[in-house]
């Protein structure tokens, strides 16, 4: 035999083992590289747990990485061209209700393949946190047309959900404590605040709020472990993990006596939600975490709504790989909440949510492996919603990892979006446009080498994004022509932003780190030419050890870019502040600086003349915006 084909059966035997053998994500480079570049991040109140078994398989899957062997990770079949993998829904103009593409036996055979592969091969660890700086907003045009500020929102008239909420007379809050979560409104004129109404939700985390046509609606989460039965293999080690999201609806039209009108559930811990034209839209996680007992008992693995179990035509099939969770997708009128307008479950993880006015977008990291070789892939499925109905389009894989709905933007019927691509121990970064069927328009690869995008921020045609490692590039570019994007400007500067957000005309206002050994809060604001160029108008550094969520959750940055005011809550050395800032002209000047008892807890809004501070945990300060006393 000669040596030629001898390596040609040694590379296929080679695929042929490694096909059984995936590597945990933690180990790519990427992961590695988020845990390291993200130091700063604040952790999350609520963590899950991907338990693993098989350590002996996972050591022998180590030393074949070690020896030269290869592992492949087979990530589905998605279409690098955009054609679609399951049998996509055409879209029509009259509301209709999801359908599926699968069944309970389809559904339970996968389920398993899943967890067979898990028990052989994967290595004992928990989920790292979630990966990259967060974005700020990418928010288009949204003028205020009544005189308080509002959630800031990523897409005009789709609405977001916050922990603070405001109708200009009352203020709505939330605060969770140990096994409950309370709720409080308040009356409030001018410097006059009033506690007129509390309530009590037992054994629920509130994630978040809206205040929609008198009625307030309260999104919450519980967990229940339950290991009384588990039969897996390593002991102490199986847990089924029960998670529902709740919708609480009151009627607050009459504050001082809000009454509860419904109340809807779903299977899976709280992602997301909009609301837009009447209908609010969740999105909630359901993890099969342990092996099923029997295909018969589908209350194992199918989700439910409403304490119901789901029907098989309810959900889709997005490919044909192993997989343990789902997406659920629920609607409901806001007119008539009696039930659910429609449900959908995705049986495929996705980590990154992204809705405009017309399309929902769920995109989930791929990461692969042959040899030597690595890359990063994003895989994003489509679909279309409507008077509260959804429909799936279409799924495409692209190359790159999008690390946040924030790095996304539908523009003219066409979807951009920046994205870092990891090759083996290397990063580069880009931005792609895709055309209404999910096929690459336009594209611009190789830009900020060996760094890793920290925020972004559309502007009707343009993009803007920062990459960092030692520096802070600031990148502008026009996608007007999706098929020829253009890099009009690229900045570099010290540190990096990893909040964006326009503050007006022609100008940009970044909120981020000072970078180098100066671990200090930085604020930038950057001057946008009429021909794409970016330059720093100013900046402002705050005191040394500061820290800031701007990065990490963009809700908590209070922005005015009428009356050219930044807040947000921070930390320096141990003490808690909100601190609020005022442009002149020339430079950022302090007006307020507040003591606070909890920094993700904290929101600054405005009603009228007065700008509160509202610290969940605490309480309520108020402020003369004629003076600030």
């Amino acid at each position: 035999m000669s040596d030629k084909n001898f390596e040609e059966k040694l590379k296929k035997h080679w695929r042929e083992e490694a096909d059984s053998i995936p590597v945990p994500d933690s180990l790519h480079p990427a992961k590695i590289e988020e845990m390291i570049d993200k130091k700063m991040e604040v952790p999350k109140k609520r963590t899950h747990k991907k338990l693993y078994a098989g350590i002996t398989a996972a050591a022998a899957c180590l030393a074949l990485l070690i020896a030269g062997t290869a592992y492949y990770f087979n990530t589905g079949r998605q279409s690098e061209k955009g054609t679609p993998v399951a049998n996509s829904k055409p879209t029509t103009s009259d509301r209709h209700e999801f359908v599926g593409n699968t069944s309970y036996s389809e559904i339970y055979s996968l389920i398993q393949k899943y967890h067979d592969k898990q028990s052989m091969s994967d290595i004992a660890a928990e989920d790292s946190a979630s990966t990259g700086a967060k974005s700020s907003t990418g928010a288009e045009d949204t003028t205020v047309t009544h005189d308080y500020s509002e959630t800031d929102l990523q897409v005009k008239d789709v609405m977001e959900g916050d922990i603070v909420k405001t109708d200009g007379s009352f203020i709505y809050t939330m605060l969770n404590n140990n096994n409950c979560a309370k709720i409080r409104i308040y009356s409030v004129e001018g410097k006059t605040i009033e506690l007129v109404k509390q309530f009590t939700l037992k054994k629920r985390w509130v994630e978040e709020l809206y205040l929609e046509n008198s009625k307030l609606i309260i999104l919450s989460s519980d967990s229940i472990e339950d290991n009384s039965n588990a039969t897996c293999g390593v002991a102490d080690d199986c847990i089924t993990l029960n998670e529902t999201t709740y919708i609480d609806i009151y009627d607050v039209s009459t504050p001082q006596n809000a009454k509860k009108i419904k109340s809807l559930s779903q299977s899976g811990i709280y992602k997301t939600s909009r609301f837009t034209n009447g209908y609010l839209y969740t999105f909630s996680a359901h993890l099969i975490m342990g092996e099923c007992k029997s295909e018969k008992k589908i209350s194992e693995y199918i989700p439910s709504v409403n304490g119901k179990t789901m029907k098989e035509n309810k959900i889709q099939k997005i490919v044909d790989d192993p997989v343990n969770s789902y997406v659920v997708m629920t609607s409901v009128n806001l007119t008539k909440p009696d039930n659910f307008s429609d449900t959908a479950a995705v049986l495929s993880d996705y980590t990154t949510y992204y809705m405009s006015t017309s399309h929902l977008y769920l995109a989930n990291t791929i990461y692969e492996q042959f040899l030597w070789n690595s890359s990063t892939k994003t895989a994003i499925s489509k679909f279309e919603y409507k008077d509260g109905a959804f429909s799936y389009q279409t799924t495409k894989k692209v190359k790159g990892q999008i690390n946040d709905s924030y790095y996304m933007h539908e523009y003219k019927g066409n979807f951009a979006f920046v994205y870092t691509d990891w090759r083996n121990e290397t990063s580069t970064n880009g931005i792609c446009i895709l055309d209404k069927n999910m096929n690459t328009l336009g594209k611009i690869d190789n830009l900020g080498n060996d760094e890793t995008i920290y925020a972004s921020y559309y502007i009707g045609s343009m993009a803007y994004f920062v990459t960092y490692r030692q520096t802070d590039p600031v990148f502008a570019v026009d996608i007007s022509n999706p098929k020829k994007p253009v890099v009009k400007a690229k900045l570099k500067l010290p540190g990096f932003s990893s909040y964006l957000h326009s503050f007006g005309e022609n100008q940009l206002i970044g909120v981020g780190m000072a970078g180098g050994d100066n671990n200090k809060v930085k604020i930038s604001l950057f001057a946008l030419g009429e021909n794409g160029s970016v330059t720093e108008q100013t900046k402002l550094l705050l005191p040394k050890y500061s820290e800031t969520e701007a990065g990490s959750n963009h809700k908590s940055v209070f922005i005015d870019e009428e009356r050219k005011l930044v807040g947000f809550a921070t930390i320096t050395d141990t003490t808690l502040r909100y601190k609020l800032y005022h442009f002149d002209g020339t430079e950022f000047k302090q007006v307020l600086n507040v003591p606070i008892k909890e920094m993700s807890n904290t929101r600054g809004i405005r009603i009228g003349n007065y700008f509160y501070v509202v610290d969940n945990a605490k309480k309520i300060h108020a402020y003369d915006m004629q003076t600030w006393k």
